[in-house]
């Protein structure tokens, strides 16, 4: 991927109300930390025996973080989240970036413990959406810094669900950027931390077949959808029964088993045809994948009309244009005399 930053991105920053962090000179937190320490001595050096530990107390319940403060973050969390795959990412990512920022700053206050572990859960949180953001948008090590950071903070704050889909989308980005064997990595650190149950925890199974099959390990990587997952559902951090499906034809094709994976995209399709605003990406990679599974079936114009029908994508995603070049490069071996064929990949590549 280029290194240039793409267009998906905005270059004007977005203007937003947030609370700026402290300017004093020096790292504020440990400033601040020191003089209240040394005000802090003298204080309790004059108070009775029974008095000192009540005062202990009430300094740990000092904040300059109100509650309403990280309801309004984790507010702006839950719309990303919901809102993520029918909203372009040149609208999102400066708000989640700035978003991103105000937790930056929150965290050189003076906040409770609890107030604290809260504000690097939601840094794993936005750092996670940024994530995604960025491999949509074609910024891989973008992606990649941003998955790390979501990884770390949710790390330190023992945050089981935020780590596994750090994870999550740390083993998307680097499957996509052709490092299969640290993507599965990834994907098992995710999987090993993920609650049980959880909708991590079944989107890291998928992804765990999916990268195993692009190591070219059998069909023993390949398992049925968990019993307890929705057929279709939308959010960022969701898993369902349709993505499961997706991530199969995806895997079949790279173990050059064309039906099977044409069985289930067809599968994926049918479930994303109720609600097909819910994931548009997800649905027009499937579209691909069905295309390119009936280009190795020989099926020249169903290829063509399926990779018609994905090129209808109103959210662009570096993930659709690799998957597109993919069903491209498999029509040229397929039909390499085709006029059709070269006919779709001027069309598909602008010329």
């Amino acid at each position: 991927m280029s290194t240039d930053e793409p267009t998906l991105f905005p270059e004007a920053p977005v203007a937003v109300n947030r609370e700026e962090p402290d300017t004093e000179d020096g790292d504020p937190t440990n400033r601040r930390d020191a003089l209240r320490f040394a005000a802090l001595l003298p204080a309790l050096a004059s108070l009775p025996e029974d008095a000192e530990p009540r005062e202990f107390t009430r300094h740990s319940e000092e904040t300059d973080v109100g509650a309403t403060t990280l309801d309004q973050v984790r507010e702006a969390i839950a719309t990303y989240g919901t809102d993520y795959a029918t909203q372009p990412v040149s609208e999102l990512w400066e708000p989640a970036r700035q978003d991103r920022r105000h937790v930056a700053a929150l965290l050189q206050r003076r906040t409770t413990l609890r107030q604290r572990r809260d504000l690097y859960v939601d840094a794993a949180w936005l750092s996670t959406i940024l994530a995604w953001l960025a491999h949509d948008g074609g910024k891989q090590r973008t992606a990649l810094a941003y998955a790390y950071d979501a990884w770390r903070h949710a790390d330190e704050a023992e945050h089981a669900e935020t780590a596994a889909w750090a994870k999550d989308v740390e083993a998307t980005i680097l499957l996509y950027g052709n490092r299969p064997a640290e993507a599965l990595r990834a994907a098992r650190t995710g999987a090993a931390r993920a609650p049980a149950g959880s909708p991590a925890a079944a989107r890291l199974i998928s992804q765990t077949m999916r990268i195993s099959a692009r190591l070219g390990e059998g069909p023993q990587a390949l398992r049925s959808a968990p019993d307890h997952l929705p057929a279709h559902q939308a959010g960022l951090f969701s898993a369902d029964v349709a993505r499961f499906h997706s991530f199969a034809a995806t895997s079949h094709l790279w173990l050059r088993d064309p039906h099977s994976a044409e069985a289930h995209a067809k599968e994926a399709l049918d479930l994303y045809a109720s609600a097909p605003g819910i994931s548009p990406t997800r649905r027009t990679i499937t579209l691909l994948d069905l295309a390119i599974a009936r280009a190795q079936l020989r099926d020249l114009d169903g290829a063509l009309s399926l990779g018609a029908s994905a090129s209808q994508l109103t959210r662009p995603a570096s993930a659709v244009t690799d998957r597109s070049k993919d069903l491209g490069k498999v029509l040229a071996e397929k039909f390499p005399h085709s006029v059709q064929v070269k006919e779709w990949q001027a069309a598909s590549s602008g010329e």
